[in-house]
């Protein structure tokens, strides 16, 4: 939830990362950290599934940052990313969706991937409306990543099958730093606007 300092000028927010696994999720972390100013920023923290005698992949991971200034308003989000396989996970729905104020779907461009794509984001929706969120109606950006490969599915086609025309959509390549900043920028001033509207 959207915390605002007024005597400070200060906006915190949450924005959560998408999508099916491989699309691009920590490679989009990786570039933000790159792409913003290194002092504003803290490496990315994984909460990780601890079992003797296994090891796990983070259960999500979580990068802070500071987004500069937006309406005289300092800005900070918490970005969460976290795999599709652990939604039913009650920690992971604390930690990362409750008080959501928008998210990225990071959709994987591999032809292969399009019906992972469509599930992912369905069942995303379907938690959110579990959790008693209308997730059409708060900030997102669809982001169509791994633009670089040999073979895409075209733009047109991803945007009809997840239902993503009316809502804001980036191009990315997250490995090669492309359309990454411009995706946290579009989502994160949704977030801001949507706030100052109201007060």
């Amino acid at each position: 939830m959207t915390f605002t300092n007024f005597k400070s000028s200060e906006i915190h927010c949450k924005i959560v990362y998408v999508g099916p696994r491989g699309a691009g999720k920590t490679e989009n972390f990786l570039s933000i950290l790159k792409s913003l100013n290194k002092e504003h920023l803290v490496p990315i923290i994984p909460y990780q599934a601890h079992e003797q005698g296994k090891t796990h992949k983070p259960l999500l991971e979580h990068l802070p940052v500071e987004l500069g200034e937006h309406l005289g308003y300092k800005v900070s989000a918490n970005l969460y990313a976290f795999s599709p396989y652990l939604w039913s996970q009650e920690i992971v729905r604390d930690i990362a969706l409750k008080g959501i104020d928008g998210f990225v779907f990071v959709a994987d461009s591999d032809p292969s991937a399009l019906v992972a794509n469509i599930e992912t984001l369905r069942d995303f929706r379907a938690t959110l409306t579990h959790m008693g969120i209308n997730s059409y109606e708060i900030p997102q950006v669809i982001q169509y990543n791994k633009r670089d490969l040999p073979v895409v599915s075209p733009l047109d086609l991803m945007r009809d099958v997840l239902g993503s025309a009316s809502f804001p959509d980036q191009k990315a390549t997250a490995t090669q730093d492309t359309g990454t900043l411009e995706t946290l920028r579009s989502v994160s001033t949704q977030i801001i606007d949507r706030l100052l509207a109201t007060l």
